[in-house]
């Protein structure tokens, strides 16, 4: 249906209405030349702020790249504007309404991740460490590189990219490089597990997966394969090699981008969080399970 906006002094028993023929199901209203979609869904929009527009930044943060702010900034709308013209293939308007939600569930459904895979393989802890150095936790003072936290999970930013990552392994000229998700190689790494392996890293106790890709007829993670990769998390995540700017998705480069003896990934495209901000580090952010990759706020 159709009303007129503006009836005689004011009066809306003098409304008039009229029939329209359309497939779509919200009643839609005119007023001085604009059309508005009525429906239960709120929209979100730049300048919004809450729990629901922070499940959207984390959601589609493969999308541009994003941090999980409670605001809908300026980021948030770049963000949406590749979602809606790269999934939905609409014209992009950077807003979040019923159709758009609806697609970012029905992506949250696809591209399944064995999360098993990425508990921690050392045998003593739960599978996402025993929380050691809490003292650590949210400190200002110490570099995150070297913060010996335990995270109390994966970061679920981390798999809302690689969920991006995948659908663009399908999508646009990315689909010629005919790769497929093959495994986590490595996700929780505790300081025990460190200790087995002589390792003093704590990127991955909790900010950081390494994952390995296939073609899709063999199960062999080769380092071209995985410089493929990393160019679309680059093109279409926003990811930077190394960790030089703050709010980015990091990638270790491989041999081609290697300087000096810095350590590289070759046959696994690792990426991280670990140039986040504190804030964006806390520990709701990370989980245990799969279940919770997905808050059901929205």
């Amino acid at each position: 249906m159709v009303v007129d906006a503006k009836p005689k002094n004011q009066n809306w028993f003098e409304v008039q209405y009229e029939e329209v023929v359309d497939n779509r199901p919200n009643l839609w209203y005119h007023g001085d030349g604009n059309w508005f979609e009525f429906s239960g869904t709120k929209v979100y929009k730049k300048g919004d702020k809450g729990k629901e527009v922070q499940e959207i930044n984390i959601r589609l943060a493969g999308f541009g790249g994003n941090v999980p702010d409670e605001k809908f900034t300026d980021r948030t709308v770049r963000m949406v504007k590749q979602f809606q013209k790269d999934y939905m293939e609409i014209e992009p308007t950077g807003i979040v309404e019923s159709k758009t939600l609806e697609a970012i569930k029905k992506f949250g459904k696809e591209f399944d991740i064995p999360f098993n895979k990425t508990k921690c393989p050392c045998g003593t802890c739960d599978g996402y460490g025993k929380g050691l150095y809490p003292e650590q936790k949210q400190s200002s003072s110490i570099l995150e590189k070297k913060r010996k936290y335990e995270y109390p999970g994966i970061h679920r930013t981390l798999f809302w990219t690689l969920k991006a990552t995948l659908f663009y392994l399908k999508h646009d000229d990315y689909s010629n490089y005919n790769l497929k998700f093959g495994k986590v190689s490595s996700g929780y790494r505790c300081h025990q597990d460190n200790k087995n392996h002589k390792r003093r890293s704590t990127n991955h106790m909790g900010k950081a997966l390494d994952i390995h890709f296939y073609k899709s007829d063999n199960t062999i993670s080769t380092e071209a394969n995985c410089d493929k990769v990393r160019k679309i998390m680059k093109d279409k995540s926003g990811a930077q090699l190394r960790w030089s700017g703050k709010n980015k998705f990091s990638l270790e480069p491989s041999t081609k981008d290697r300087i000096g003896r810095e350590f590289i990934a070759t046959t696994w495209v690792h990426f991280d969080v670990r140039n986040f901000e504190l804030k964006y580090l806390k520990d709701k952010f990370f989980i245990k399970s799969k279940k919770d990759i997905t808050n059901e706020i929205i």
